[in-house]
């Protein structure tokens, strides 16, 4: 059983789920805006804007499983 990770305090996890619970913090942050730098902040923005180009195809789900396989 894997517990002996150590916590930002340096002490040692006692069990599996402390264990999985700070991976799981450290894999993958919580998104806060509030920390966004302005090059954060630009991509939030973009990401709002719908992508429309020239050559802009209808996707189905057939062409998507086409691409898959």
């Amino acid at each position: 059983m894997m517990t002996t990770l150590q916590k930002p305090d340096g002490s040692l996890m006692t069990d599996l789920n402390e264990t999985v619970k700070l991976m799981i913090e450290y894999l993958f942050p919580k998104d806060e805006q509030t920390d966004d730098t302005d090059y954060h902040k630009r991509i939030r923005a973009q990401l709002k804007e719908p992508i429309s180009t020239a050559d802009d195809r209808d996707c189905t789900p057939a062409k998507v499983k086409d691409a898959i396989n």
